[in-house]
């Protein structure tokens, strides 16, 4: 046989194992999808996520969003928590506080106006989700009752929150500025620009208002004491309550028992809620108006490492107290930041920038801060944090866990993020589904065990009650919801010391009318709030990669659908 001949035989070889091979080689792919869709899991898990099988059941096993995931760079809209936005405004006609020219009022749609203010910084419409209200009450009234139409207005600006579906932080105060004086001087030496309030003042309109805040609590984060002193701070009042055993105690418990049981109430100094040291304190948090990391001349007024005081006996310096203390309780109990605006011309404003990003982090972070302030110091140090990095390395540095996927790349390599982003996305909870436990197949009228892992990386608890349910959607998006005895502000942050997460496990027995087939299913974590429960605005998001954020057809539920399972 010649060469050329050889030639031709080999290669009718090849051609007759390729019509052979290719054949065989879509039916093995074919095979192996066909493998894939017989698990519901698998087929709908992303390839993120790790699914293994035994005898009992399945497992699954979760990652966290990573900066090059879908909304790695964005925030996670969820409610109570994050930056937030300040309005201060006259109860008597809703227009701006502070305002001179008085053509503009908050009383035509100030949903709108919500939503203005987040674009201003840069932010989607729904994105933003908390808002900072400042009521002004005349103090001309002190001796009178708040007119009706004043608290409509209360219940007319809090109506328009609901509608932006954002919650709001309530401030009362009669005073718009600190006049010059020393908290504690005797009333003859202080200004008379100062309002002359008394206790009884502010328990008749507490009584006026406690009706109010009780209707619209749902919408309420948190109230915060106010009423005393410049800006409702408990500084530079007429009478020098703060200075006064008897009076912190009367005003703070006038104001607990005028915001409902549910809610918070934040002071202004730690060292308020000592003097208050029988009330109840698990519903005292903080708000901590001048957050300057320990710099500036006035850092004292900074819940503050600084060594303030001397002993004479022992003529050496004190640490301050209020540091450990907000660092003990802070993450249960809420804490509102903001720093000193950035004006010129005020020795009270901050016109620096504070130095290693880090540290914002730590402090933030060590005194568990749910909330904070976008507004002030926007344009100096806020604006600033968009520029410095943070780095895993950073956080591991200051014994601060690393959030899991937060600094991972798509190839799993670490890279920086900015510390404005930081900040921004674990201010309060943020919440991570790490695994979780489900039976291979359901049955109807039988029982299933389930459960879960959640991991929570922010810097604090959810400050406000709402249930946690497992539940089961079908492919018409019909929910059945089945609720779980767990509690989220049970769900601590995860610290260097604990990291093991919070693990959730429930009996399911599903009714003997569901049909069979197959079902999604995820945790839905709604607002305590009846009114608010079937708001999917108010629910709350996991920061999971291959966790989809399902709405229903009807508009009620925000479901974080992690996987499906197969009812017979």
């Amino acid at each position: 046989m010649s060469l050329r001949q050889q030639g031709m035989q080999k290669k009718h070889w090849f051609a007759q194992k390729w019509v052979v091979g290719i054949p065989l080689l879509l039916a093995i792919l074919c095979f192996f999808w066909y493998w894939q869709l017989r698990d519901p899991a698998k087929s709908f898990l992303s390839n993120h996520t790790t699914v293994s099988q035994d005898e009992g059941g399945r497992l699954l096993a979760f990652q966290g969003i990573g900066p090059e995931d879908s909304l790695g760079r964005e925030v996670i809209p969820n409610p109570e928590r994050g930056l937030r936005l300040e309005f201060a405004m006259d109860l008597q006609d809703l227009s701006p506080a502070f305002n001179d020219d008085g053509k503009i009022s908050y009383k035509q749609n100030f949903r709108e106006t919500l939503r203005q203010h987040a674009q201003t910084y840069g932010y989607k419409k729904d994105q933003l989700q908390l808002a900072q209200l400042f009521f002004y009450l005349d103090s001309a009234l002190l001796d009178k009752p708040i007119p009706d139409g004043q608290l409509q207005n209360l219940a007319h600006i809090l109506d328009e929150v609901e509608a932006a579906n954002y919650k709001a932080i309530i401030r009362y105060a009669y005073q718009k500025q600190a006049t010059p004086t020393s908290d504690c001087s005797p009333r003859n030496s202080i200004s008379a620009m100062a309002p002359k309030v008394q206790v009884r003042h502010i328990e008749q309109h507490l009584a006026q208002l406690a009706p109010i805040l009780k209707a619209k609590y749902a919408v309420i984060q948190a109230v915060q004491a106010g009423f005393v002193g410049g800006w409702g701070e408990w500084h530079n009042d007429f009478y020098g309550h703060p200075c006064s055993v008897d009076s912190v105690k009367m005003i703070l418990q006038a104001v607990l028992d005028a915001v409902p049981p549910q809610r918070k109430v934040m002071v202004r100094e730690p060292s308020l809620k000592r003097v208050g040291a029988l009330l109840d304190n698990q519903r005292l948090g903080y708000h901590n108006d001048y957050f300057v990391l320990d710099n500036g001349k006035h850092k004292s007024s900074d819940y503050s490492k600084a060594r303030r005081g001397f002993t004479r006996k022992s003529n050496r310096y004190f640490e301050r107290k209020d540091f450990k203390q907000v660092q003990q309780e802070g993450y249960l109990v809420g804490v509102d930041g903001e720093m000193p605006y950035d004006g010129t011309g005020d020795e009270w404003n901050l016109v620096q920038v504070l130095p290693e990003s880090y540290q914002f982090a730590t402090r933030l972070r060590e005194h568990g801060y749910t909330s904070f302030s976008i507004v002030h110091n926007y344009n100096t140090n806020i604006n600033a944090w968009k520029n410095k990095t943070i780095t895993a390395a950073d956080l591991r540095m200051t014994k601060a866990p690393v959030t899991e996927g937060y600094f991972l790349d798509a190839s799993g390599k670490e890279v920086p993020r900015s510390l404005y982003e930081y900040i921004r996305d674990h201010l309060g909870y943020r919440m991570q589904l790490e695994k979780a436990s489900l039976p291979a197949m359901w049955r109807t009228s039988t029982a299933h065990q389930v459960s879960f892992t959640i991991k929570n990386f922010g810097f604090a608890t959810p400050i406000n009650p709402r249930g946690v349910y497992v539940v089961l959607i079908d492919a018409a998006g019909k929910v059945q919801g089945f609720k779980t005895r767990a509690e989220l502000r049970d769900w601590h942050p995860v610290t260097s010391k604990r990291k093991a997460g919070h693990t959730v496990s429930t009996e399911i027995t599903l009714p003997k009318d569901i049909a069979p087939g197959a079902y999604k299913i995820g945790l839905w974590l709604p607002d305590g709030a009846e009114s608010l429960k079937y708001n999917p605005a108010y629910a709350i998001r996991l920061a999971n990669k291959g966790v989809e954020w399902w709405t229903d057809p009807t508009g009620k539920y925000l479901v974080n659908v992690f996987s499906e399972v197969q009812v017979q």
